[in-house]
């Protein structure tokens, strides 16, 4: 069988005129319109909002400083721009806006586009779809999506059609490809792959005979089925997660439901030495769901449950997520067991989180940057589940305990693979290319500041909020970075590792959080290794005293001019035991206007500071 998902944006080209702004010049070019400085109580949102323009929120999320992080959409005329999103955070307390703000804002696109209505139909466009897929048969489309979106391409703004068509033809391999039309010509503007995949370079049993075999409710606990009125027929179903037994076929049949059996008798889907991938999927499914609302606080995916088709095909050597369902195939006679284990499964699951967060295009740097991260996923949710992990993708599967997939830390040992920005090129497969943020991953995991948990929840942060579908290795440095500082982590280590791999991430200047004036601050919390850090500018007085009081635990407060920490740069500290601190710094000491406060944690760390700011 055949497996192809296909997507379309189907666009329409006028003439030049849109303009890109940085969202911080545009908020400059409003308060000058205005006069005034913009009120902190404003509406960040509905100040960006013009006649044609607008902002639509995904997701929010909070920092280390007490922040709320927001993520929109820009819109133009109620319909999504591609790859055009804004992030701001606002006071978690008081809801007031902190300055905090990055990315691009696009206007004037009226310019190039008239009308959002389109010349052709979702019918017509589907039909270019499938014309320029190749696709002879109707019946092949297993599944279609049709949106009109706008995008922008050669400086030009496009009306255009998303097109998704997931294809599958007997006895061929899985596809996902995806394309932007002209949606009032028909042309074809840009093709791209988006299958996402792994590559070779009650009572309830699982794993293989190289975990041993796990005995669901005595290893791990038992398996939560869904089960009919009388109690006799189970089946791998619930709010989070459906299992589909393929039969060995390579695509759904019709009218297909989650595997149902007779409880009393279990389940017997034992295969190539795995004693039960769809328990093992079944119980898998939802301990992902909940290491990423324990480690992430967020859900794995908006829309549950997440369908796990397995059993793919006739031995076959298959992993992967394509848009509808994560696909397992039972391995290979010589060299792989069932690929349901703990890493190749979280490496799929995160290909799902990605879709639905910054929709990385899965191709180039992109690509790569989308690779790195679920193989990071992988080794944290072996390490969520057992305790332990080793940095090597799919090494549970292997049969001939070789490295498995690839070795995070040192994936050029493969020959293929590159682990530094000078030996990337476009069009690079994307696996080859994971290793340069793979590197990266593995510095900090064994940097002990970090560890695996803390890395999972930077890039995870940052995969949320700061990257975007074109986002290269350089912008996903700085987008970490500023995920390191909403976490409180040690961003100075985060520099370091990107340096190994010819990367030089951002400044964070412009970014962190700012006091304006008077200001109170509650229910702070860090622990050992972290730290809150504050901009103070716009002084009205000589003097910034500043306070720290309450809740448990030891805080200790410097300040300096530099966002990175240094006890030797710091000018100003208060060091007494407890969490009663007062700090008295000079304006005039304050470079360019600047200082930077930074609250440290002793060795436990404290919790529910009060932090108090006062010109004088």
């Amino acid at each position: 069988m055949y497996f192809v998902c296909f997507i379309v944006i189907y666009c329409s080209v006028l003439s030049e005129g849109y303009r890109k702004l940085n969202v911080v010049e545009k908020m400059n070019r409003i308060q000058n319109e205005r006069k005034r400085e913009i009120s902190k109580t404003d509406n960040f949102s509905t100040i960006f909002t013009t006649q044609n323009n607008g902002l639509h929120i995904l997701d929010k999320g909070d920092s280390a400083q007490k922040t709320k992080v927001i993520k929109y959409q820009e819109i133009f005329k109620s319909l999504p721009i591609y790859n055009a999103f804004v992030t701001e955070e606002f006071d978690s307390n008081t809801g007031a806006w902190t300055g905090q703000m990055s990315g691009e804002w696009y206007e004037e696109l009226e310019q190039d586009i008239t009308s959002v209505v389109p010349s052709l139909s979702k019918q017509q466009a589907l039909s270019i779809a499938m014309s320029k897929a190749n696709i002879k048969d109707p019946s092949v489309v297993k599944d279609r999506k049709i949106k009109l979106i706008i995008v922008l391409l050669n400086e030009t703004g496009i009306l255009c059609y998303d097109v998704t068509l997931l294809i599958v033809t007997p006895n061929k391999p899985m596809k996902r490809p995806g394309m932007f039309i002209d949606a009032n010509s028909g042309q074809v503007i840009q093709t791209m792959v988006r299958l996402r995949q792994s590559k070779l370079i009650n009572a309830a049993v699982g794993g293989n005979k190289k975990t041993k075999k796990i005995e669901y409710g005595n290893d791990f606990p038992l398996l939560k089925y869904s089960y009919d009125e009388m109690g006799e027929k189970c089946a791998f179903k619930s709010k989070y997660v459906e299992v589909y037994n393929l039969q060995n076929a390579t695509e759904l049949s019709e009218g297909a439901t989650p595997y149902e059996f007779v409880c009393s008798k279990g389940v017997n889907d034992e295969v190539n030495g795995g004693f039960s991938p769809m328990s093992d999927a079944f119980f898998m499914g939802h301990r992902i769901f909940d290491m990423y609302k324990s480690w992430a606080h967020t859900a794995l995916i908006s829309d549950p449950p997440l369908k796990i088709w397995v059993h793919y095909g006739n031995l076959e050597l298959e992993a992967s997520y394509n848009g509808l369902s994560m696909v397992f195939g039972d391995g290979s006679v010589k060299h792989f067991y069932p690929l349901v284990t703990y890493d190749v499964f979280a490496h799929e699951a995160a290909h799902a989180f990605t879709e639905h967060h910054s929709y990385l295009e899965y191709e180039n740097q992109s690509g790569a940057i989308d690779e790195a991260y679920s193989d990071l996923v992988g080794e944290t949710f072996e390490y969520f589940i057992t305790g332990t992990f080793n940095f090597h993708i799919g090494e549970q599967s292997d049969k001939l305990d070789n490295e498995a997939f690839r070795d995070m830390c040192d994936q050029n040992k493969d020959g293929k693979s590159i682990v530094h920005i000078k030996d990337y090129y476009d069009g690079i497969e994307v696996h080859l290319a994971s290793g340069i943020l793979n590197k990266v991953s593995c510095i900090l995991i064994r940097e002990p500041s970090f560890g695996i948990k803390k890395v999972f929840q930077t890039f995870t942060h940052a995969n949320r909020f700061y990257w975007k579908p074109d986002t290269n290795f350089s912008v996903a440095a700085c987008g970490i970075l500023k995920a390191t500082y909403d976490l409180g982590y040690d961003q100075a280590k985060v520099r370091e590792a990107f340096m190994v791999v010819g990367i030089s991430a951002c400044k964070l200047d412009e970014y962190i959080r700012k006091i304006y004036g008077n200001t109170h601050i509650s229910d702070l919390n860090a622990k050992e290794n972290e730290s809150i850090i504050f901009g103070v500018t716009s002084f009205t007085g000589q003097f910034i005293r500043i306070f720290t009081e309450g809740g448990t635990g030891d805080v200790d407060i410097y300040g300096n001019n530099e966002i990175n920490f240094d006890i030797a740069s710091s000018t100003y500290s208060s060091t007494n035991k407890g969490n009663m601190e007062v700090l008295q710094i000079r304006t005039k000491d304050c470079w360019k206007n600047h200082c930077y406060i930074h609250l440290l944690p002793k060795m436990n760390g404290f919790n529910k500071v009060t932090f108090q700011v006062e010109m004088i």
